[in-house]
């Protein structure tokens, strides 16, 4: 009798737990995304330009999100003067994780990596030199009819111990 009740709660907890796995929708996807940002911060000083990104991101069954983005021109400034040229060109490139949730909200935090490369140059000769610095990246988004994307993300860069942010609007696709 003791295994038969045993067995019977146990069947019964295994059964509602395989029915409870069963309501969780698939989160699951690839989305590709596109966004255009504006610089904020000391770094506005140099160039008040927007800042075009791509980024790709899949998401797991449960709703963790892993993915990335590139900004290829953070910035990118030149001038001369008697003879002297300078040029300044950076980009960015960001990984993060997140997760969607069941109301189609999506978090998402990561590192954003700015790699800036500086030039002066004479008639004679020249010097270059380049650095990558770290930054953070958090982000909202919202999936409509669970396809469309629309979310915004906010990052931090340092360009030669010059400090700014982008703020930007995302738009993208999840199949």
């Amino acid at each position: 009798m003791k295994k038969t009740i045993a067995l019977s709660i146990a069947l019964a907890l295994s059964t509602s737990a395989f029915a409870s796995e069963m309501t969780h929708a698939d989160k699951s996807g690839h989305t590709i995304h596109i966004g255009i940002s504006k610089l904020s911060g000391d770094l506005s000083d140099i160039s008040d330009d927007s800042v075009f990104s791509l980024g790709y991101d899949y998401t797991t069954k449960t709703g963790v999100i892993i993915g990335g983005y590139y900004m290829p021109e953070l910035l990118s400034v030149s001038a001369s003067y008697m003879g002297v040229g300078a040029t300044l060109e950076s980009s960015v490139l960001g990984i993060y994780s997140g997760y969607q949730f069941d109301n189609n909200i999506r978090l998402t935090a990561g590192l954003s990596f700015t790699y800036s490369e500086a030039e002066i140059a004479t008639a004679y000769a020249s010097a270059s030199d380049d650095e990558t610095n770290v930054g953070i990246m958090v982000g909202v988004d919202y999936l409509f009819n669970e396809k469309f994307l629309l979310g915004t993300r906010l990052s931090t860069h340092d360009v030669g111990g010059v400090d700014g942010t982008t703020i930007g609007l995302n738009a993208g696709y999840k199949f």
